[in-house]
C-alpha cells in the first residue's frame, strides 16, 4: 500500500491528501483495484461497511468537487448480456462510482467482447477524471454515488447484433450543488454520501431527531410531491390488496426485511410515533403505516421504492413483496375521511406530450399532492418542469400520521382516474402547467358518451369503416385494438369488383406481412447465423421476442398506409404521417399492440411532424386533440409533409410501399409517381 500511495502522489508538485485519494482511485491494487472494494461498501447498503471508508471518502469527494464537470454522452460495458434486466421506461439508482469512458471505441474493445451489453449514458453532473488520470485513451468521467438514471430504450447495437445497447439518461434527482454540500458536511445519515472523517454508527431509533433527519424527512416530502413522472404506462390493475384483514406492520413488510436494512428500527420508531398522533379512528399498525410511508430511510425513501413497483409493468414484485404491506394502508387510509378540493403535483421534466387535453388517465402509484402550490414552483423553478393542478374529489389527508406534520400532505389512492382539462405554458415561470380533474365512474361514463356524439373521424365523411380509425378498448386509451381483433369489422367487398384483380391485391398483402412475419426471429442477426440458422417456417422469439405469426415495424407501416389510402379515398400524405404517428405513439396497426422497433430516420421524421402539428394548430386556432383529424383541402395544401431530413432514406420504404400501386393499379403512373412521394 505505501508503494501504492507513492505512486499516487509522485506525478504532482502539489501532494495534497485529495489529489492522492482521487488518483488512488485510479490505481490497481493487487488482485482487487481500491475502486472495486469501495464500490463493494458503497453497493452494500450496510453502514458497518462503509464506516472505515469515511476518513477516504471525504478527501476523494473533496478532490472530485474540484474536477471539471462534464454534460454528454459517456459509456460503460460488461461482456455479460444484462439487457434483461433494463426495461425501457424504468428508473435505476447507482449507488457506487460509477466509471466511465467518453470513448465508445474503447468500452467495445475492452469491456463488451461479442455479446456483452453496451451502456451509453447521457450524463448530466459527470466529473472528467483526465487531470487525474492523464489517460487521453480512457477519457475517464465518473457518476457520483446515488446517480439516477431512466433508461430509455433497449436494442441490439447495429454494427453488432449479439451485443444489447441499453440507452440511459441521467435525472437531477439531486443538483450538483447539493451534492456538493452532502460531500461537505462533516456528519450525514446516507451510507454513499456520509464523508464525515469520525463518525459513529446511527441510531434508527432517534435520527428523526437530528436537524440533519429533518433536512432528509423534508427531502423526501419533496420527493413525493414531485414523482408523477413515474406514471407513464399503461397498467393493470392489481387485485385484491383491497381486502381488510387485521394484521401487523410487522407482517405486512416480512418480506421487505432483506431488502430494507433496519427495518425492524423504522417499524419501531413508527408504532413509537403512531401512539402520540394516533385517532381513535386508525389501529396504531394502520397509522404506523402511513407514518412509515413518509420516512426517509437513510438514502432512500420509503414511498419512492413503494411507487416504483406499483407502476413497474410487471406486478411480480409487488404481488411477492409489498401486497401485505398495501393492504394494511388501504384498510387505514378508507377509514380517514376524503378531501374535495385543489391540490398540486410538480415533475422537474417535461411531460406535457403524455398528457393530451381531454385524455382520460389512470394513476397506479400512492401520490402525493400539496395545498400550498408555492411548495412545489419553488422546487421546479430553473428546470424544464411541469406544474400539475389536480381537482380531487377522493384525497387522503394524512398530515397528522406523517413524519412532517408542519406540511399538509393529501395523497390520491392507487388507480385515480383523471380528466386532462388544460395544457398551458407559464411563461412568467417558464414551466409547463396541466389542469387535471379526478373523474368518479359516473362522471366516466358521461364523458364516454358524450365522446362517441362528437364525429371525430379522418376519412372525409366516410364511417362505414370505422375499423380503420385508432380505438382503444378503454376510455383512458390504454390498450389497443390491434390488426387481428378488427375482423369481426371486415365484410367482403361488393360482387361487382374483379375477383381476380381482389385476389392479387390480397396475395400481395398477405404476402408482405407473411414475410415480415417469416423474417422476424432473425431479424438484424449476421450472415453467419443465417448459414447455421436457415428460415424454414415462422418462429417466435427471436431479435423481438415475438410470437409465432407477429410482425414488425415494416407490416404495421404498410398496413398504415393501406389505411389511409381506404379511408380517405385518395393519396393523403398527412393523414398517412398521422397514421405512422399513431403507430408510433399508440401501437395503431402493431402485430404487439405497441411499436417495439423503429428506425431512427422514421422516429425523426415523426418527431419533427408532431412538432409541426402543434405550431399549425396553433397559427391556424385548431384544437390540439383535433388536429390529427384535418379533412379542410386548403389547409392539407398549406401543411409541410416533407419531414425527413435530406437524404435520408432507408430499406423500410421499399418494403411498405405495396400499397399505393396497388391502390393506383388502373393508373401506373400515378402508381409510380405517388411511390415515390410515399417513400
Amino acid at each position: 500500500m505505501n508503494t501504492l500511495l507513492q505512486q499516487a502522489s509522485q506525478h504532482y508538485d502539489d501532494r495534497s491528501e485529495e489529489m492522492t485519494a482521487a488518483k488512488l482511485y485510479t490505481l490497481e491494487c493487487g488482485t482487487q483495484p481500491l475502486c472495486e472494494l469501495l464500490n463493494e461498501a458503497l453497493k452494500s447498503g450496510r453502514q458497518e461497511e462503509v464506516e472505515p471508508w469515511l476518513p477516504y471518502l471525504h478527501l476523494f469527494l473533496a478532490e472530485v468537487e474540484r474536477l471539471p464537470l462534464y454534460k454528454g454522452e459517456c459509456w460503460r460495458g460488461t461482456n455479460i448480456a444484462i439487457g434483461e434486466k433494463f426495461k425501457s421506461g424504468q428508473t435505476v439508482t447507482w449507488q457506487g462510482i460509477s466509471s466511465c469512458s467518453k470513448s465508445q471505441d474503447f468500452i467495445l474493445e475492452n469491456c463488451v467482447g461479442k455479446s456483452g451489453t453496451l451502456i451509453k449514458i447521457d450524463a448530466i453532473n459527470s466529473k472528467d477524471m483526465l487531470n487525474i488520470t492523464r489517460d487521453p485513451i480512457i477519457r475517464e468521467v465518473i457518476l457520483m454515488p446515488g446517480t439516477t438514471l431512466i433508461v430509455k430504450r433497449v436494442k441490439r447495437c447495429v454494427h453488432n447484433t449479439n451485443i444489447t445497447l441499453v440507452e440511459l439518461e441521467e435525472t437531477v434527482d439531486k443538483t450538483h450543488d447539493e451534492v456538493a454540500q452532502l460531500a461537505a458536511k462533516p456528519q450525514a445519515s446516507s451510507p454513499i454520501n456520509h464523508h464525515s472523517a469520525s463518525s459513529s454508527k446511527t441510531n434508527h431509533g432517534d435520527s428523526q431527531t437530528t436537524a440533519h433527519a429533518n433536512s432528509d424527512q423534508r427531502y423526501g416530502l419533496i420527493h413525493r410531491f414531485t414523482d408523477v413522472d413515474g406514471e407513464s404506462r399503461a397498467l393493470k390493475p392489481i387485485q385484491g390488496y383491497r381486502n381488510s384483514r387485521n394484521i401487523t406492520l410487522e407482517e405486512a413488510l416480512k418480506p421487505m426485511r432483506d431488502a430494507i436494512p433496519h427495518l425492524d428500527d423504522y417499524i419501531k420508531q413508527a408504532k413509537r410515533h403512531s401512539n402520540i398522533s394516533s385517532s381513535n379512528t386508525l389501529s396504531i399498525d394502520e397509522s404506523a403505516a402511513i407514518y412509515l410511508y413518509t420516512m426517509q430511510l437513510n438514502d432512500r425513501s420509503f414511498s419512492r421504492m413503494l411507487n416504483q413497483a406499483l407502476r413497474y409493468e410487471d406486478q411480480t414484485e409487488v404481488k411477492n413483496y409489498w401486497f401485505n404491506y398495501l393492504e394494511l394502508i388501504w384498510s387505514a387510509l378508507n377509514k380517514l375521511p376524503s378531501f374535495r378540493g385543489d391540490v398540486y403535483q410538480g415533475v422537474t421534466s417535461s411531460i406535457k406530450e403524455n398528457y393530451p387535453k381531454k385524455k382520460i388517465i389512470t394513476w397506479w402509484g400512492i401520490t402525493s399532492c400539496t395545498q400550498t402550490r408555492d411548495n412545489i414552483v419553488s422546487s421546479l423553478l430553473g428546470k424544464n418542469s411541469t406544474l400539475l393542478k389536480i381537482k380531487i374529489l377522493n384525497g387522503k389527508d394524512i398530515s397528522i400520521y406523517s413524519c412532517n406534520r408542519n406540511e399538509i400532505e393529501i395523497i390520491l389512492l392507487p388507480g385515480t382516474r383523471l380528466r386532462v382539462n388544460d395544457v398551458l405554458y407559464n411563461s412568467s415561470l417558464r414551466i409547463d402547467e396541466i389542469d387535471l380533474e379526478e373523474i368518479n365512474d359516473e362522471m366516466l361514463q358521461s364523458n364516454t358518451t358524450s365522446n362517441q356524439n362528437i364525429k371525430r373521424i379522418s376519412n372525409d365523411g366516410f364511417s362505414d369503416k370505422i375499423w380503420l380509425e385508432c380505438r382503444f378498448k378503454d376510455p383512458e386509451g390504454t390498450t389497443i385494438i390491434k390488426p387481428n381483433e378488427c375482423e369481426r369489422n371486415l365484410t367482403e367487398p361488393p360482387g361487382s369488383i374483379d375477383g381476380l384483380i381482389l385476389n392479387r391485391i390480397k396475395g400481395s398483402m398477405f404476402g408482405l406481412i407473411l414475410g415480415d412475419a417469416l423474417g422476424a426471429h432473425v431479424e438484424f442477426r449476421p450472415h453467419s447465423y443465417l448459414l447455421a440458422n436457415p428460415v424454414r417456417d415462422l418462429e417466435c422469439g427471436g431479435t423481438w421476442g415475438l410470437e409465432k405469426g407477429q410482425f414488425t415495424d415494416d407490416g404495421s407501416m404498410t398496413i398504415c398506409l393501406a389505411n389511409s389510402l381506404i379511408a380517405r379515398r385518395r393519396f393523403v400524405p398527412y393523414d398517412q404521417l398521422v397514421r405512422y404517428k399513431w403507430w408510433f405513439r399508440h401501437g395503431y396497426m402493431s402485430s404487439t399492440g405497441t411499436c417495439f422497433d423503429i428506425g431512427k430516420s422514421t422516429q425523426t421524421a415523426l418527431c419533427e411532424f408532431e412538432n409541426r402539428q402543434k405550431e399549425f394548430a396553433q397559427k391556424h386556432g385548431i384544437p390540439l386533440d383535433e388536429i390529427d383529424f384535418l379533412s379542410d383541402k386548403q389547409l392539407l395544401e398549406k401543411f409541410p409533409v416533407y419531414c425527413s431530413l435530406d437524404g435520408a432514406a432507408g430499406n423500410g420504404v421499399l418494403m411498405r410501399l405495396a400499397p399505393v400501386p396497388l391502390f393506383f393499379y388502373q393508373n401506373p403512373q400515378a402508381a409510380v409517381n405517388l411511390s415515390g412521394i410515399s417513400g
